[in-house]
């Protein structure tokens, strides 16, 4: 092999090498490309638009669902999220939108769903107002109580009614047929006593 020969080698190496790599970064940022929606219709979402999840501890008893470990609550575009947990593993999701609740891929109208999980004292919206810590039932029997808790306690529909929420605390409680939801802020046992 001459010297020519040996130079056009090396270069057609050279210039192979570089298409390739040109061809793989090119295709870096393809990966929304091949779905079914045109690319202009799709939103991009970088990772720092995303909320942080609130890492919570939940506790759920009601005649259908009982649960008591971690979760992750995230708040975004007008939808509740919580990714459920068991000894530190996923094991499913609840998400909640104006007009359904999906719980495991299984999704419902709010209604029939609100309805099944708290009985005869329900309304659509009751678990929004829930997690997110607001007025139940317009406020019924709400007062203040010790270290600034809002609290209502009421009777509706025959059945009694708890519901206690502050920094980092939420608790409801239908007392007649012990439904459930507690919504409690992680705190890591490590940093416990770091001050704030």
């Amino acid at each position: 092999m001459n010297f020519f020969n040996l130079l056009k080698f090396k270069s057609f190496a050279y210039c192979s090498i570089a298409l390739v790599i040109l061809f793989f970064s090119s295709c870096a940022g393809t990966k929304n490309l091949f779905t079914n929606k045109p690319v202009r219709g799709q939103k991009q979402i970088a990772k720092e638009e995303l909320p942080p999840p609130d890492f919570k501890l939940l506790f759920i008893k009601s005649p259908k669902f009982s649960y008591y470990d971690y979760a992750l609550l995230r708040i975004q575009d007008d939808a509740i999220y919580i990714e459920l947990f068991k000894l530190g593993q996923n094991i499913g999701n609840i998400s909640i939108f104006d007009t359904k609740i999906c719980f495991m891929n299984d999704c419902a109208p709010k209604w029939p769903s609100a309805k099944e999980f708290f009985g005869k004292v329900a309304y659509a919206n009751l678990f929004d107002d829930i997690l997110l810590g607001k007025d139940i039932f317009d406020g019924k029997g709400k007062m203040v109580g010790e270290g600034n808790a809002i609290i209502q306690r009421f009777q509706q529909s025959g059945q009694i009614i708890y519901y206690e929420r502050k920094q980092g605390h939420i608790l409801f409680q239908n007392l007649s047929t012990g439904v459930t939801i507690s919504l409690d802020d992680y705190v890591d046992p490590s940093k416990q006593y770091e001050k704030k």
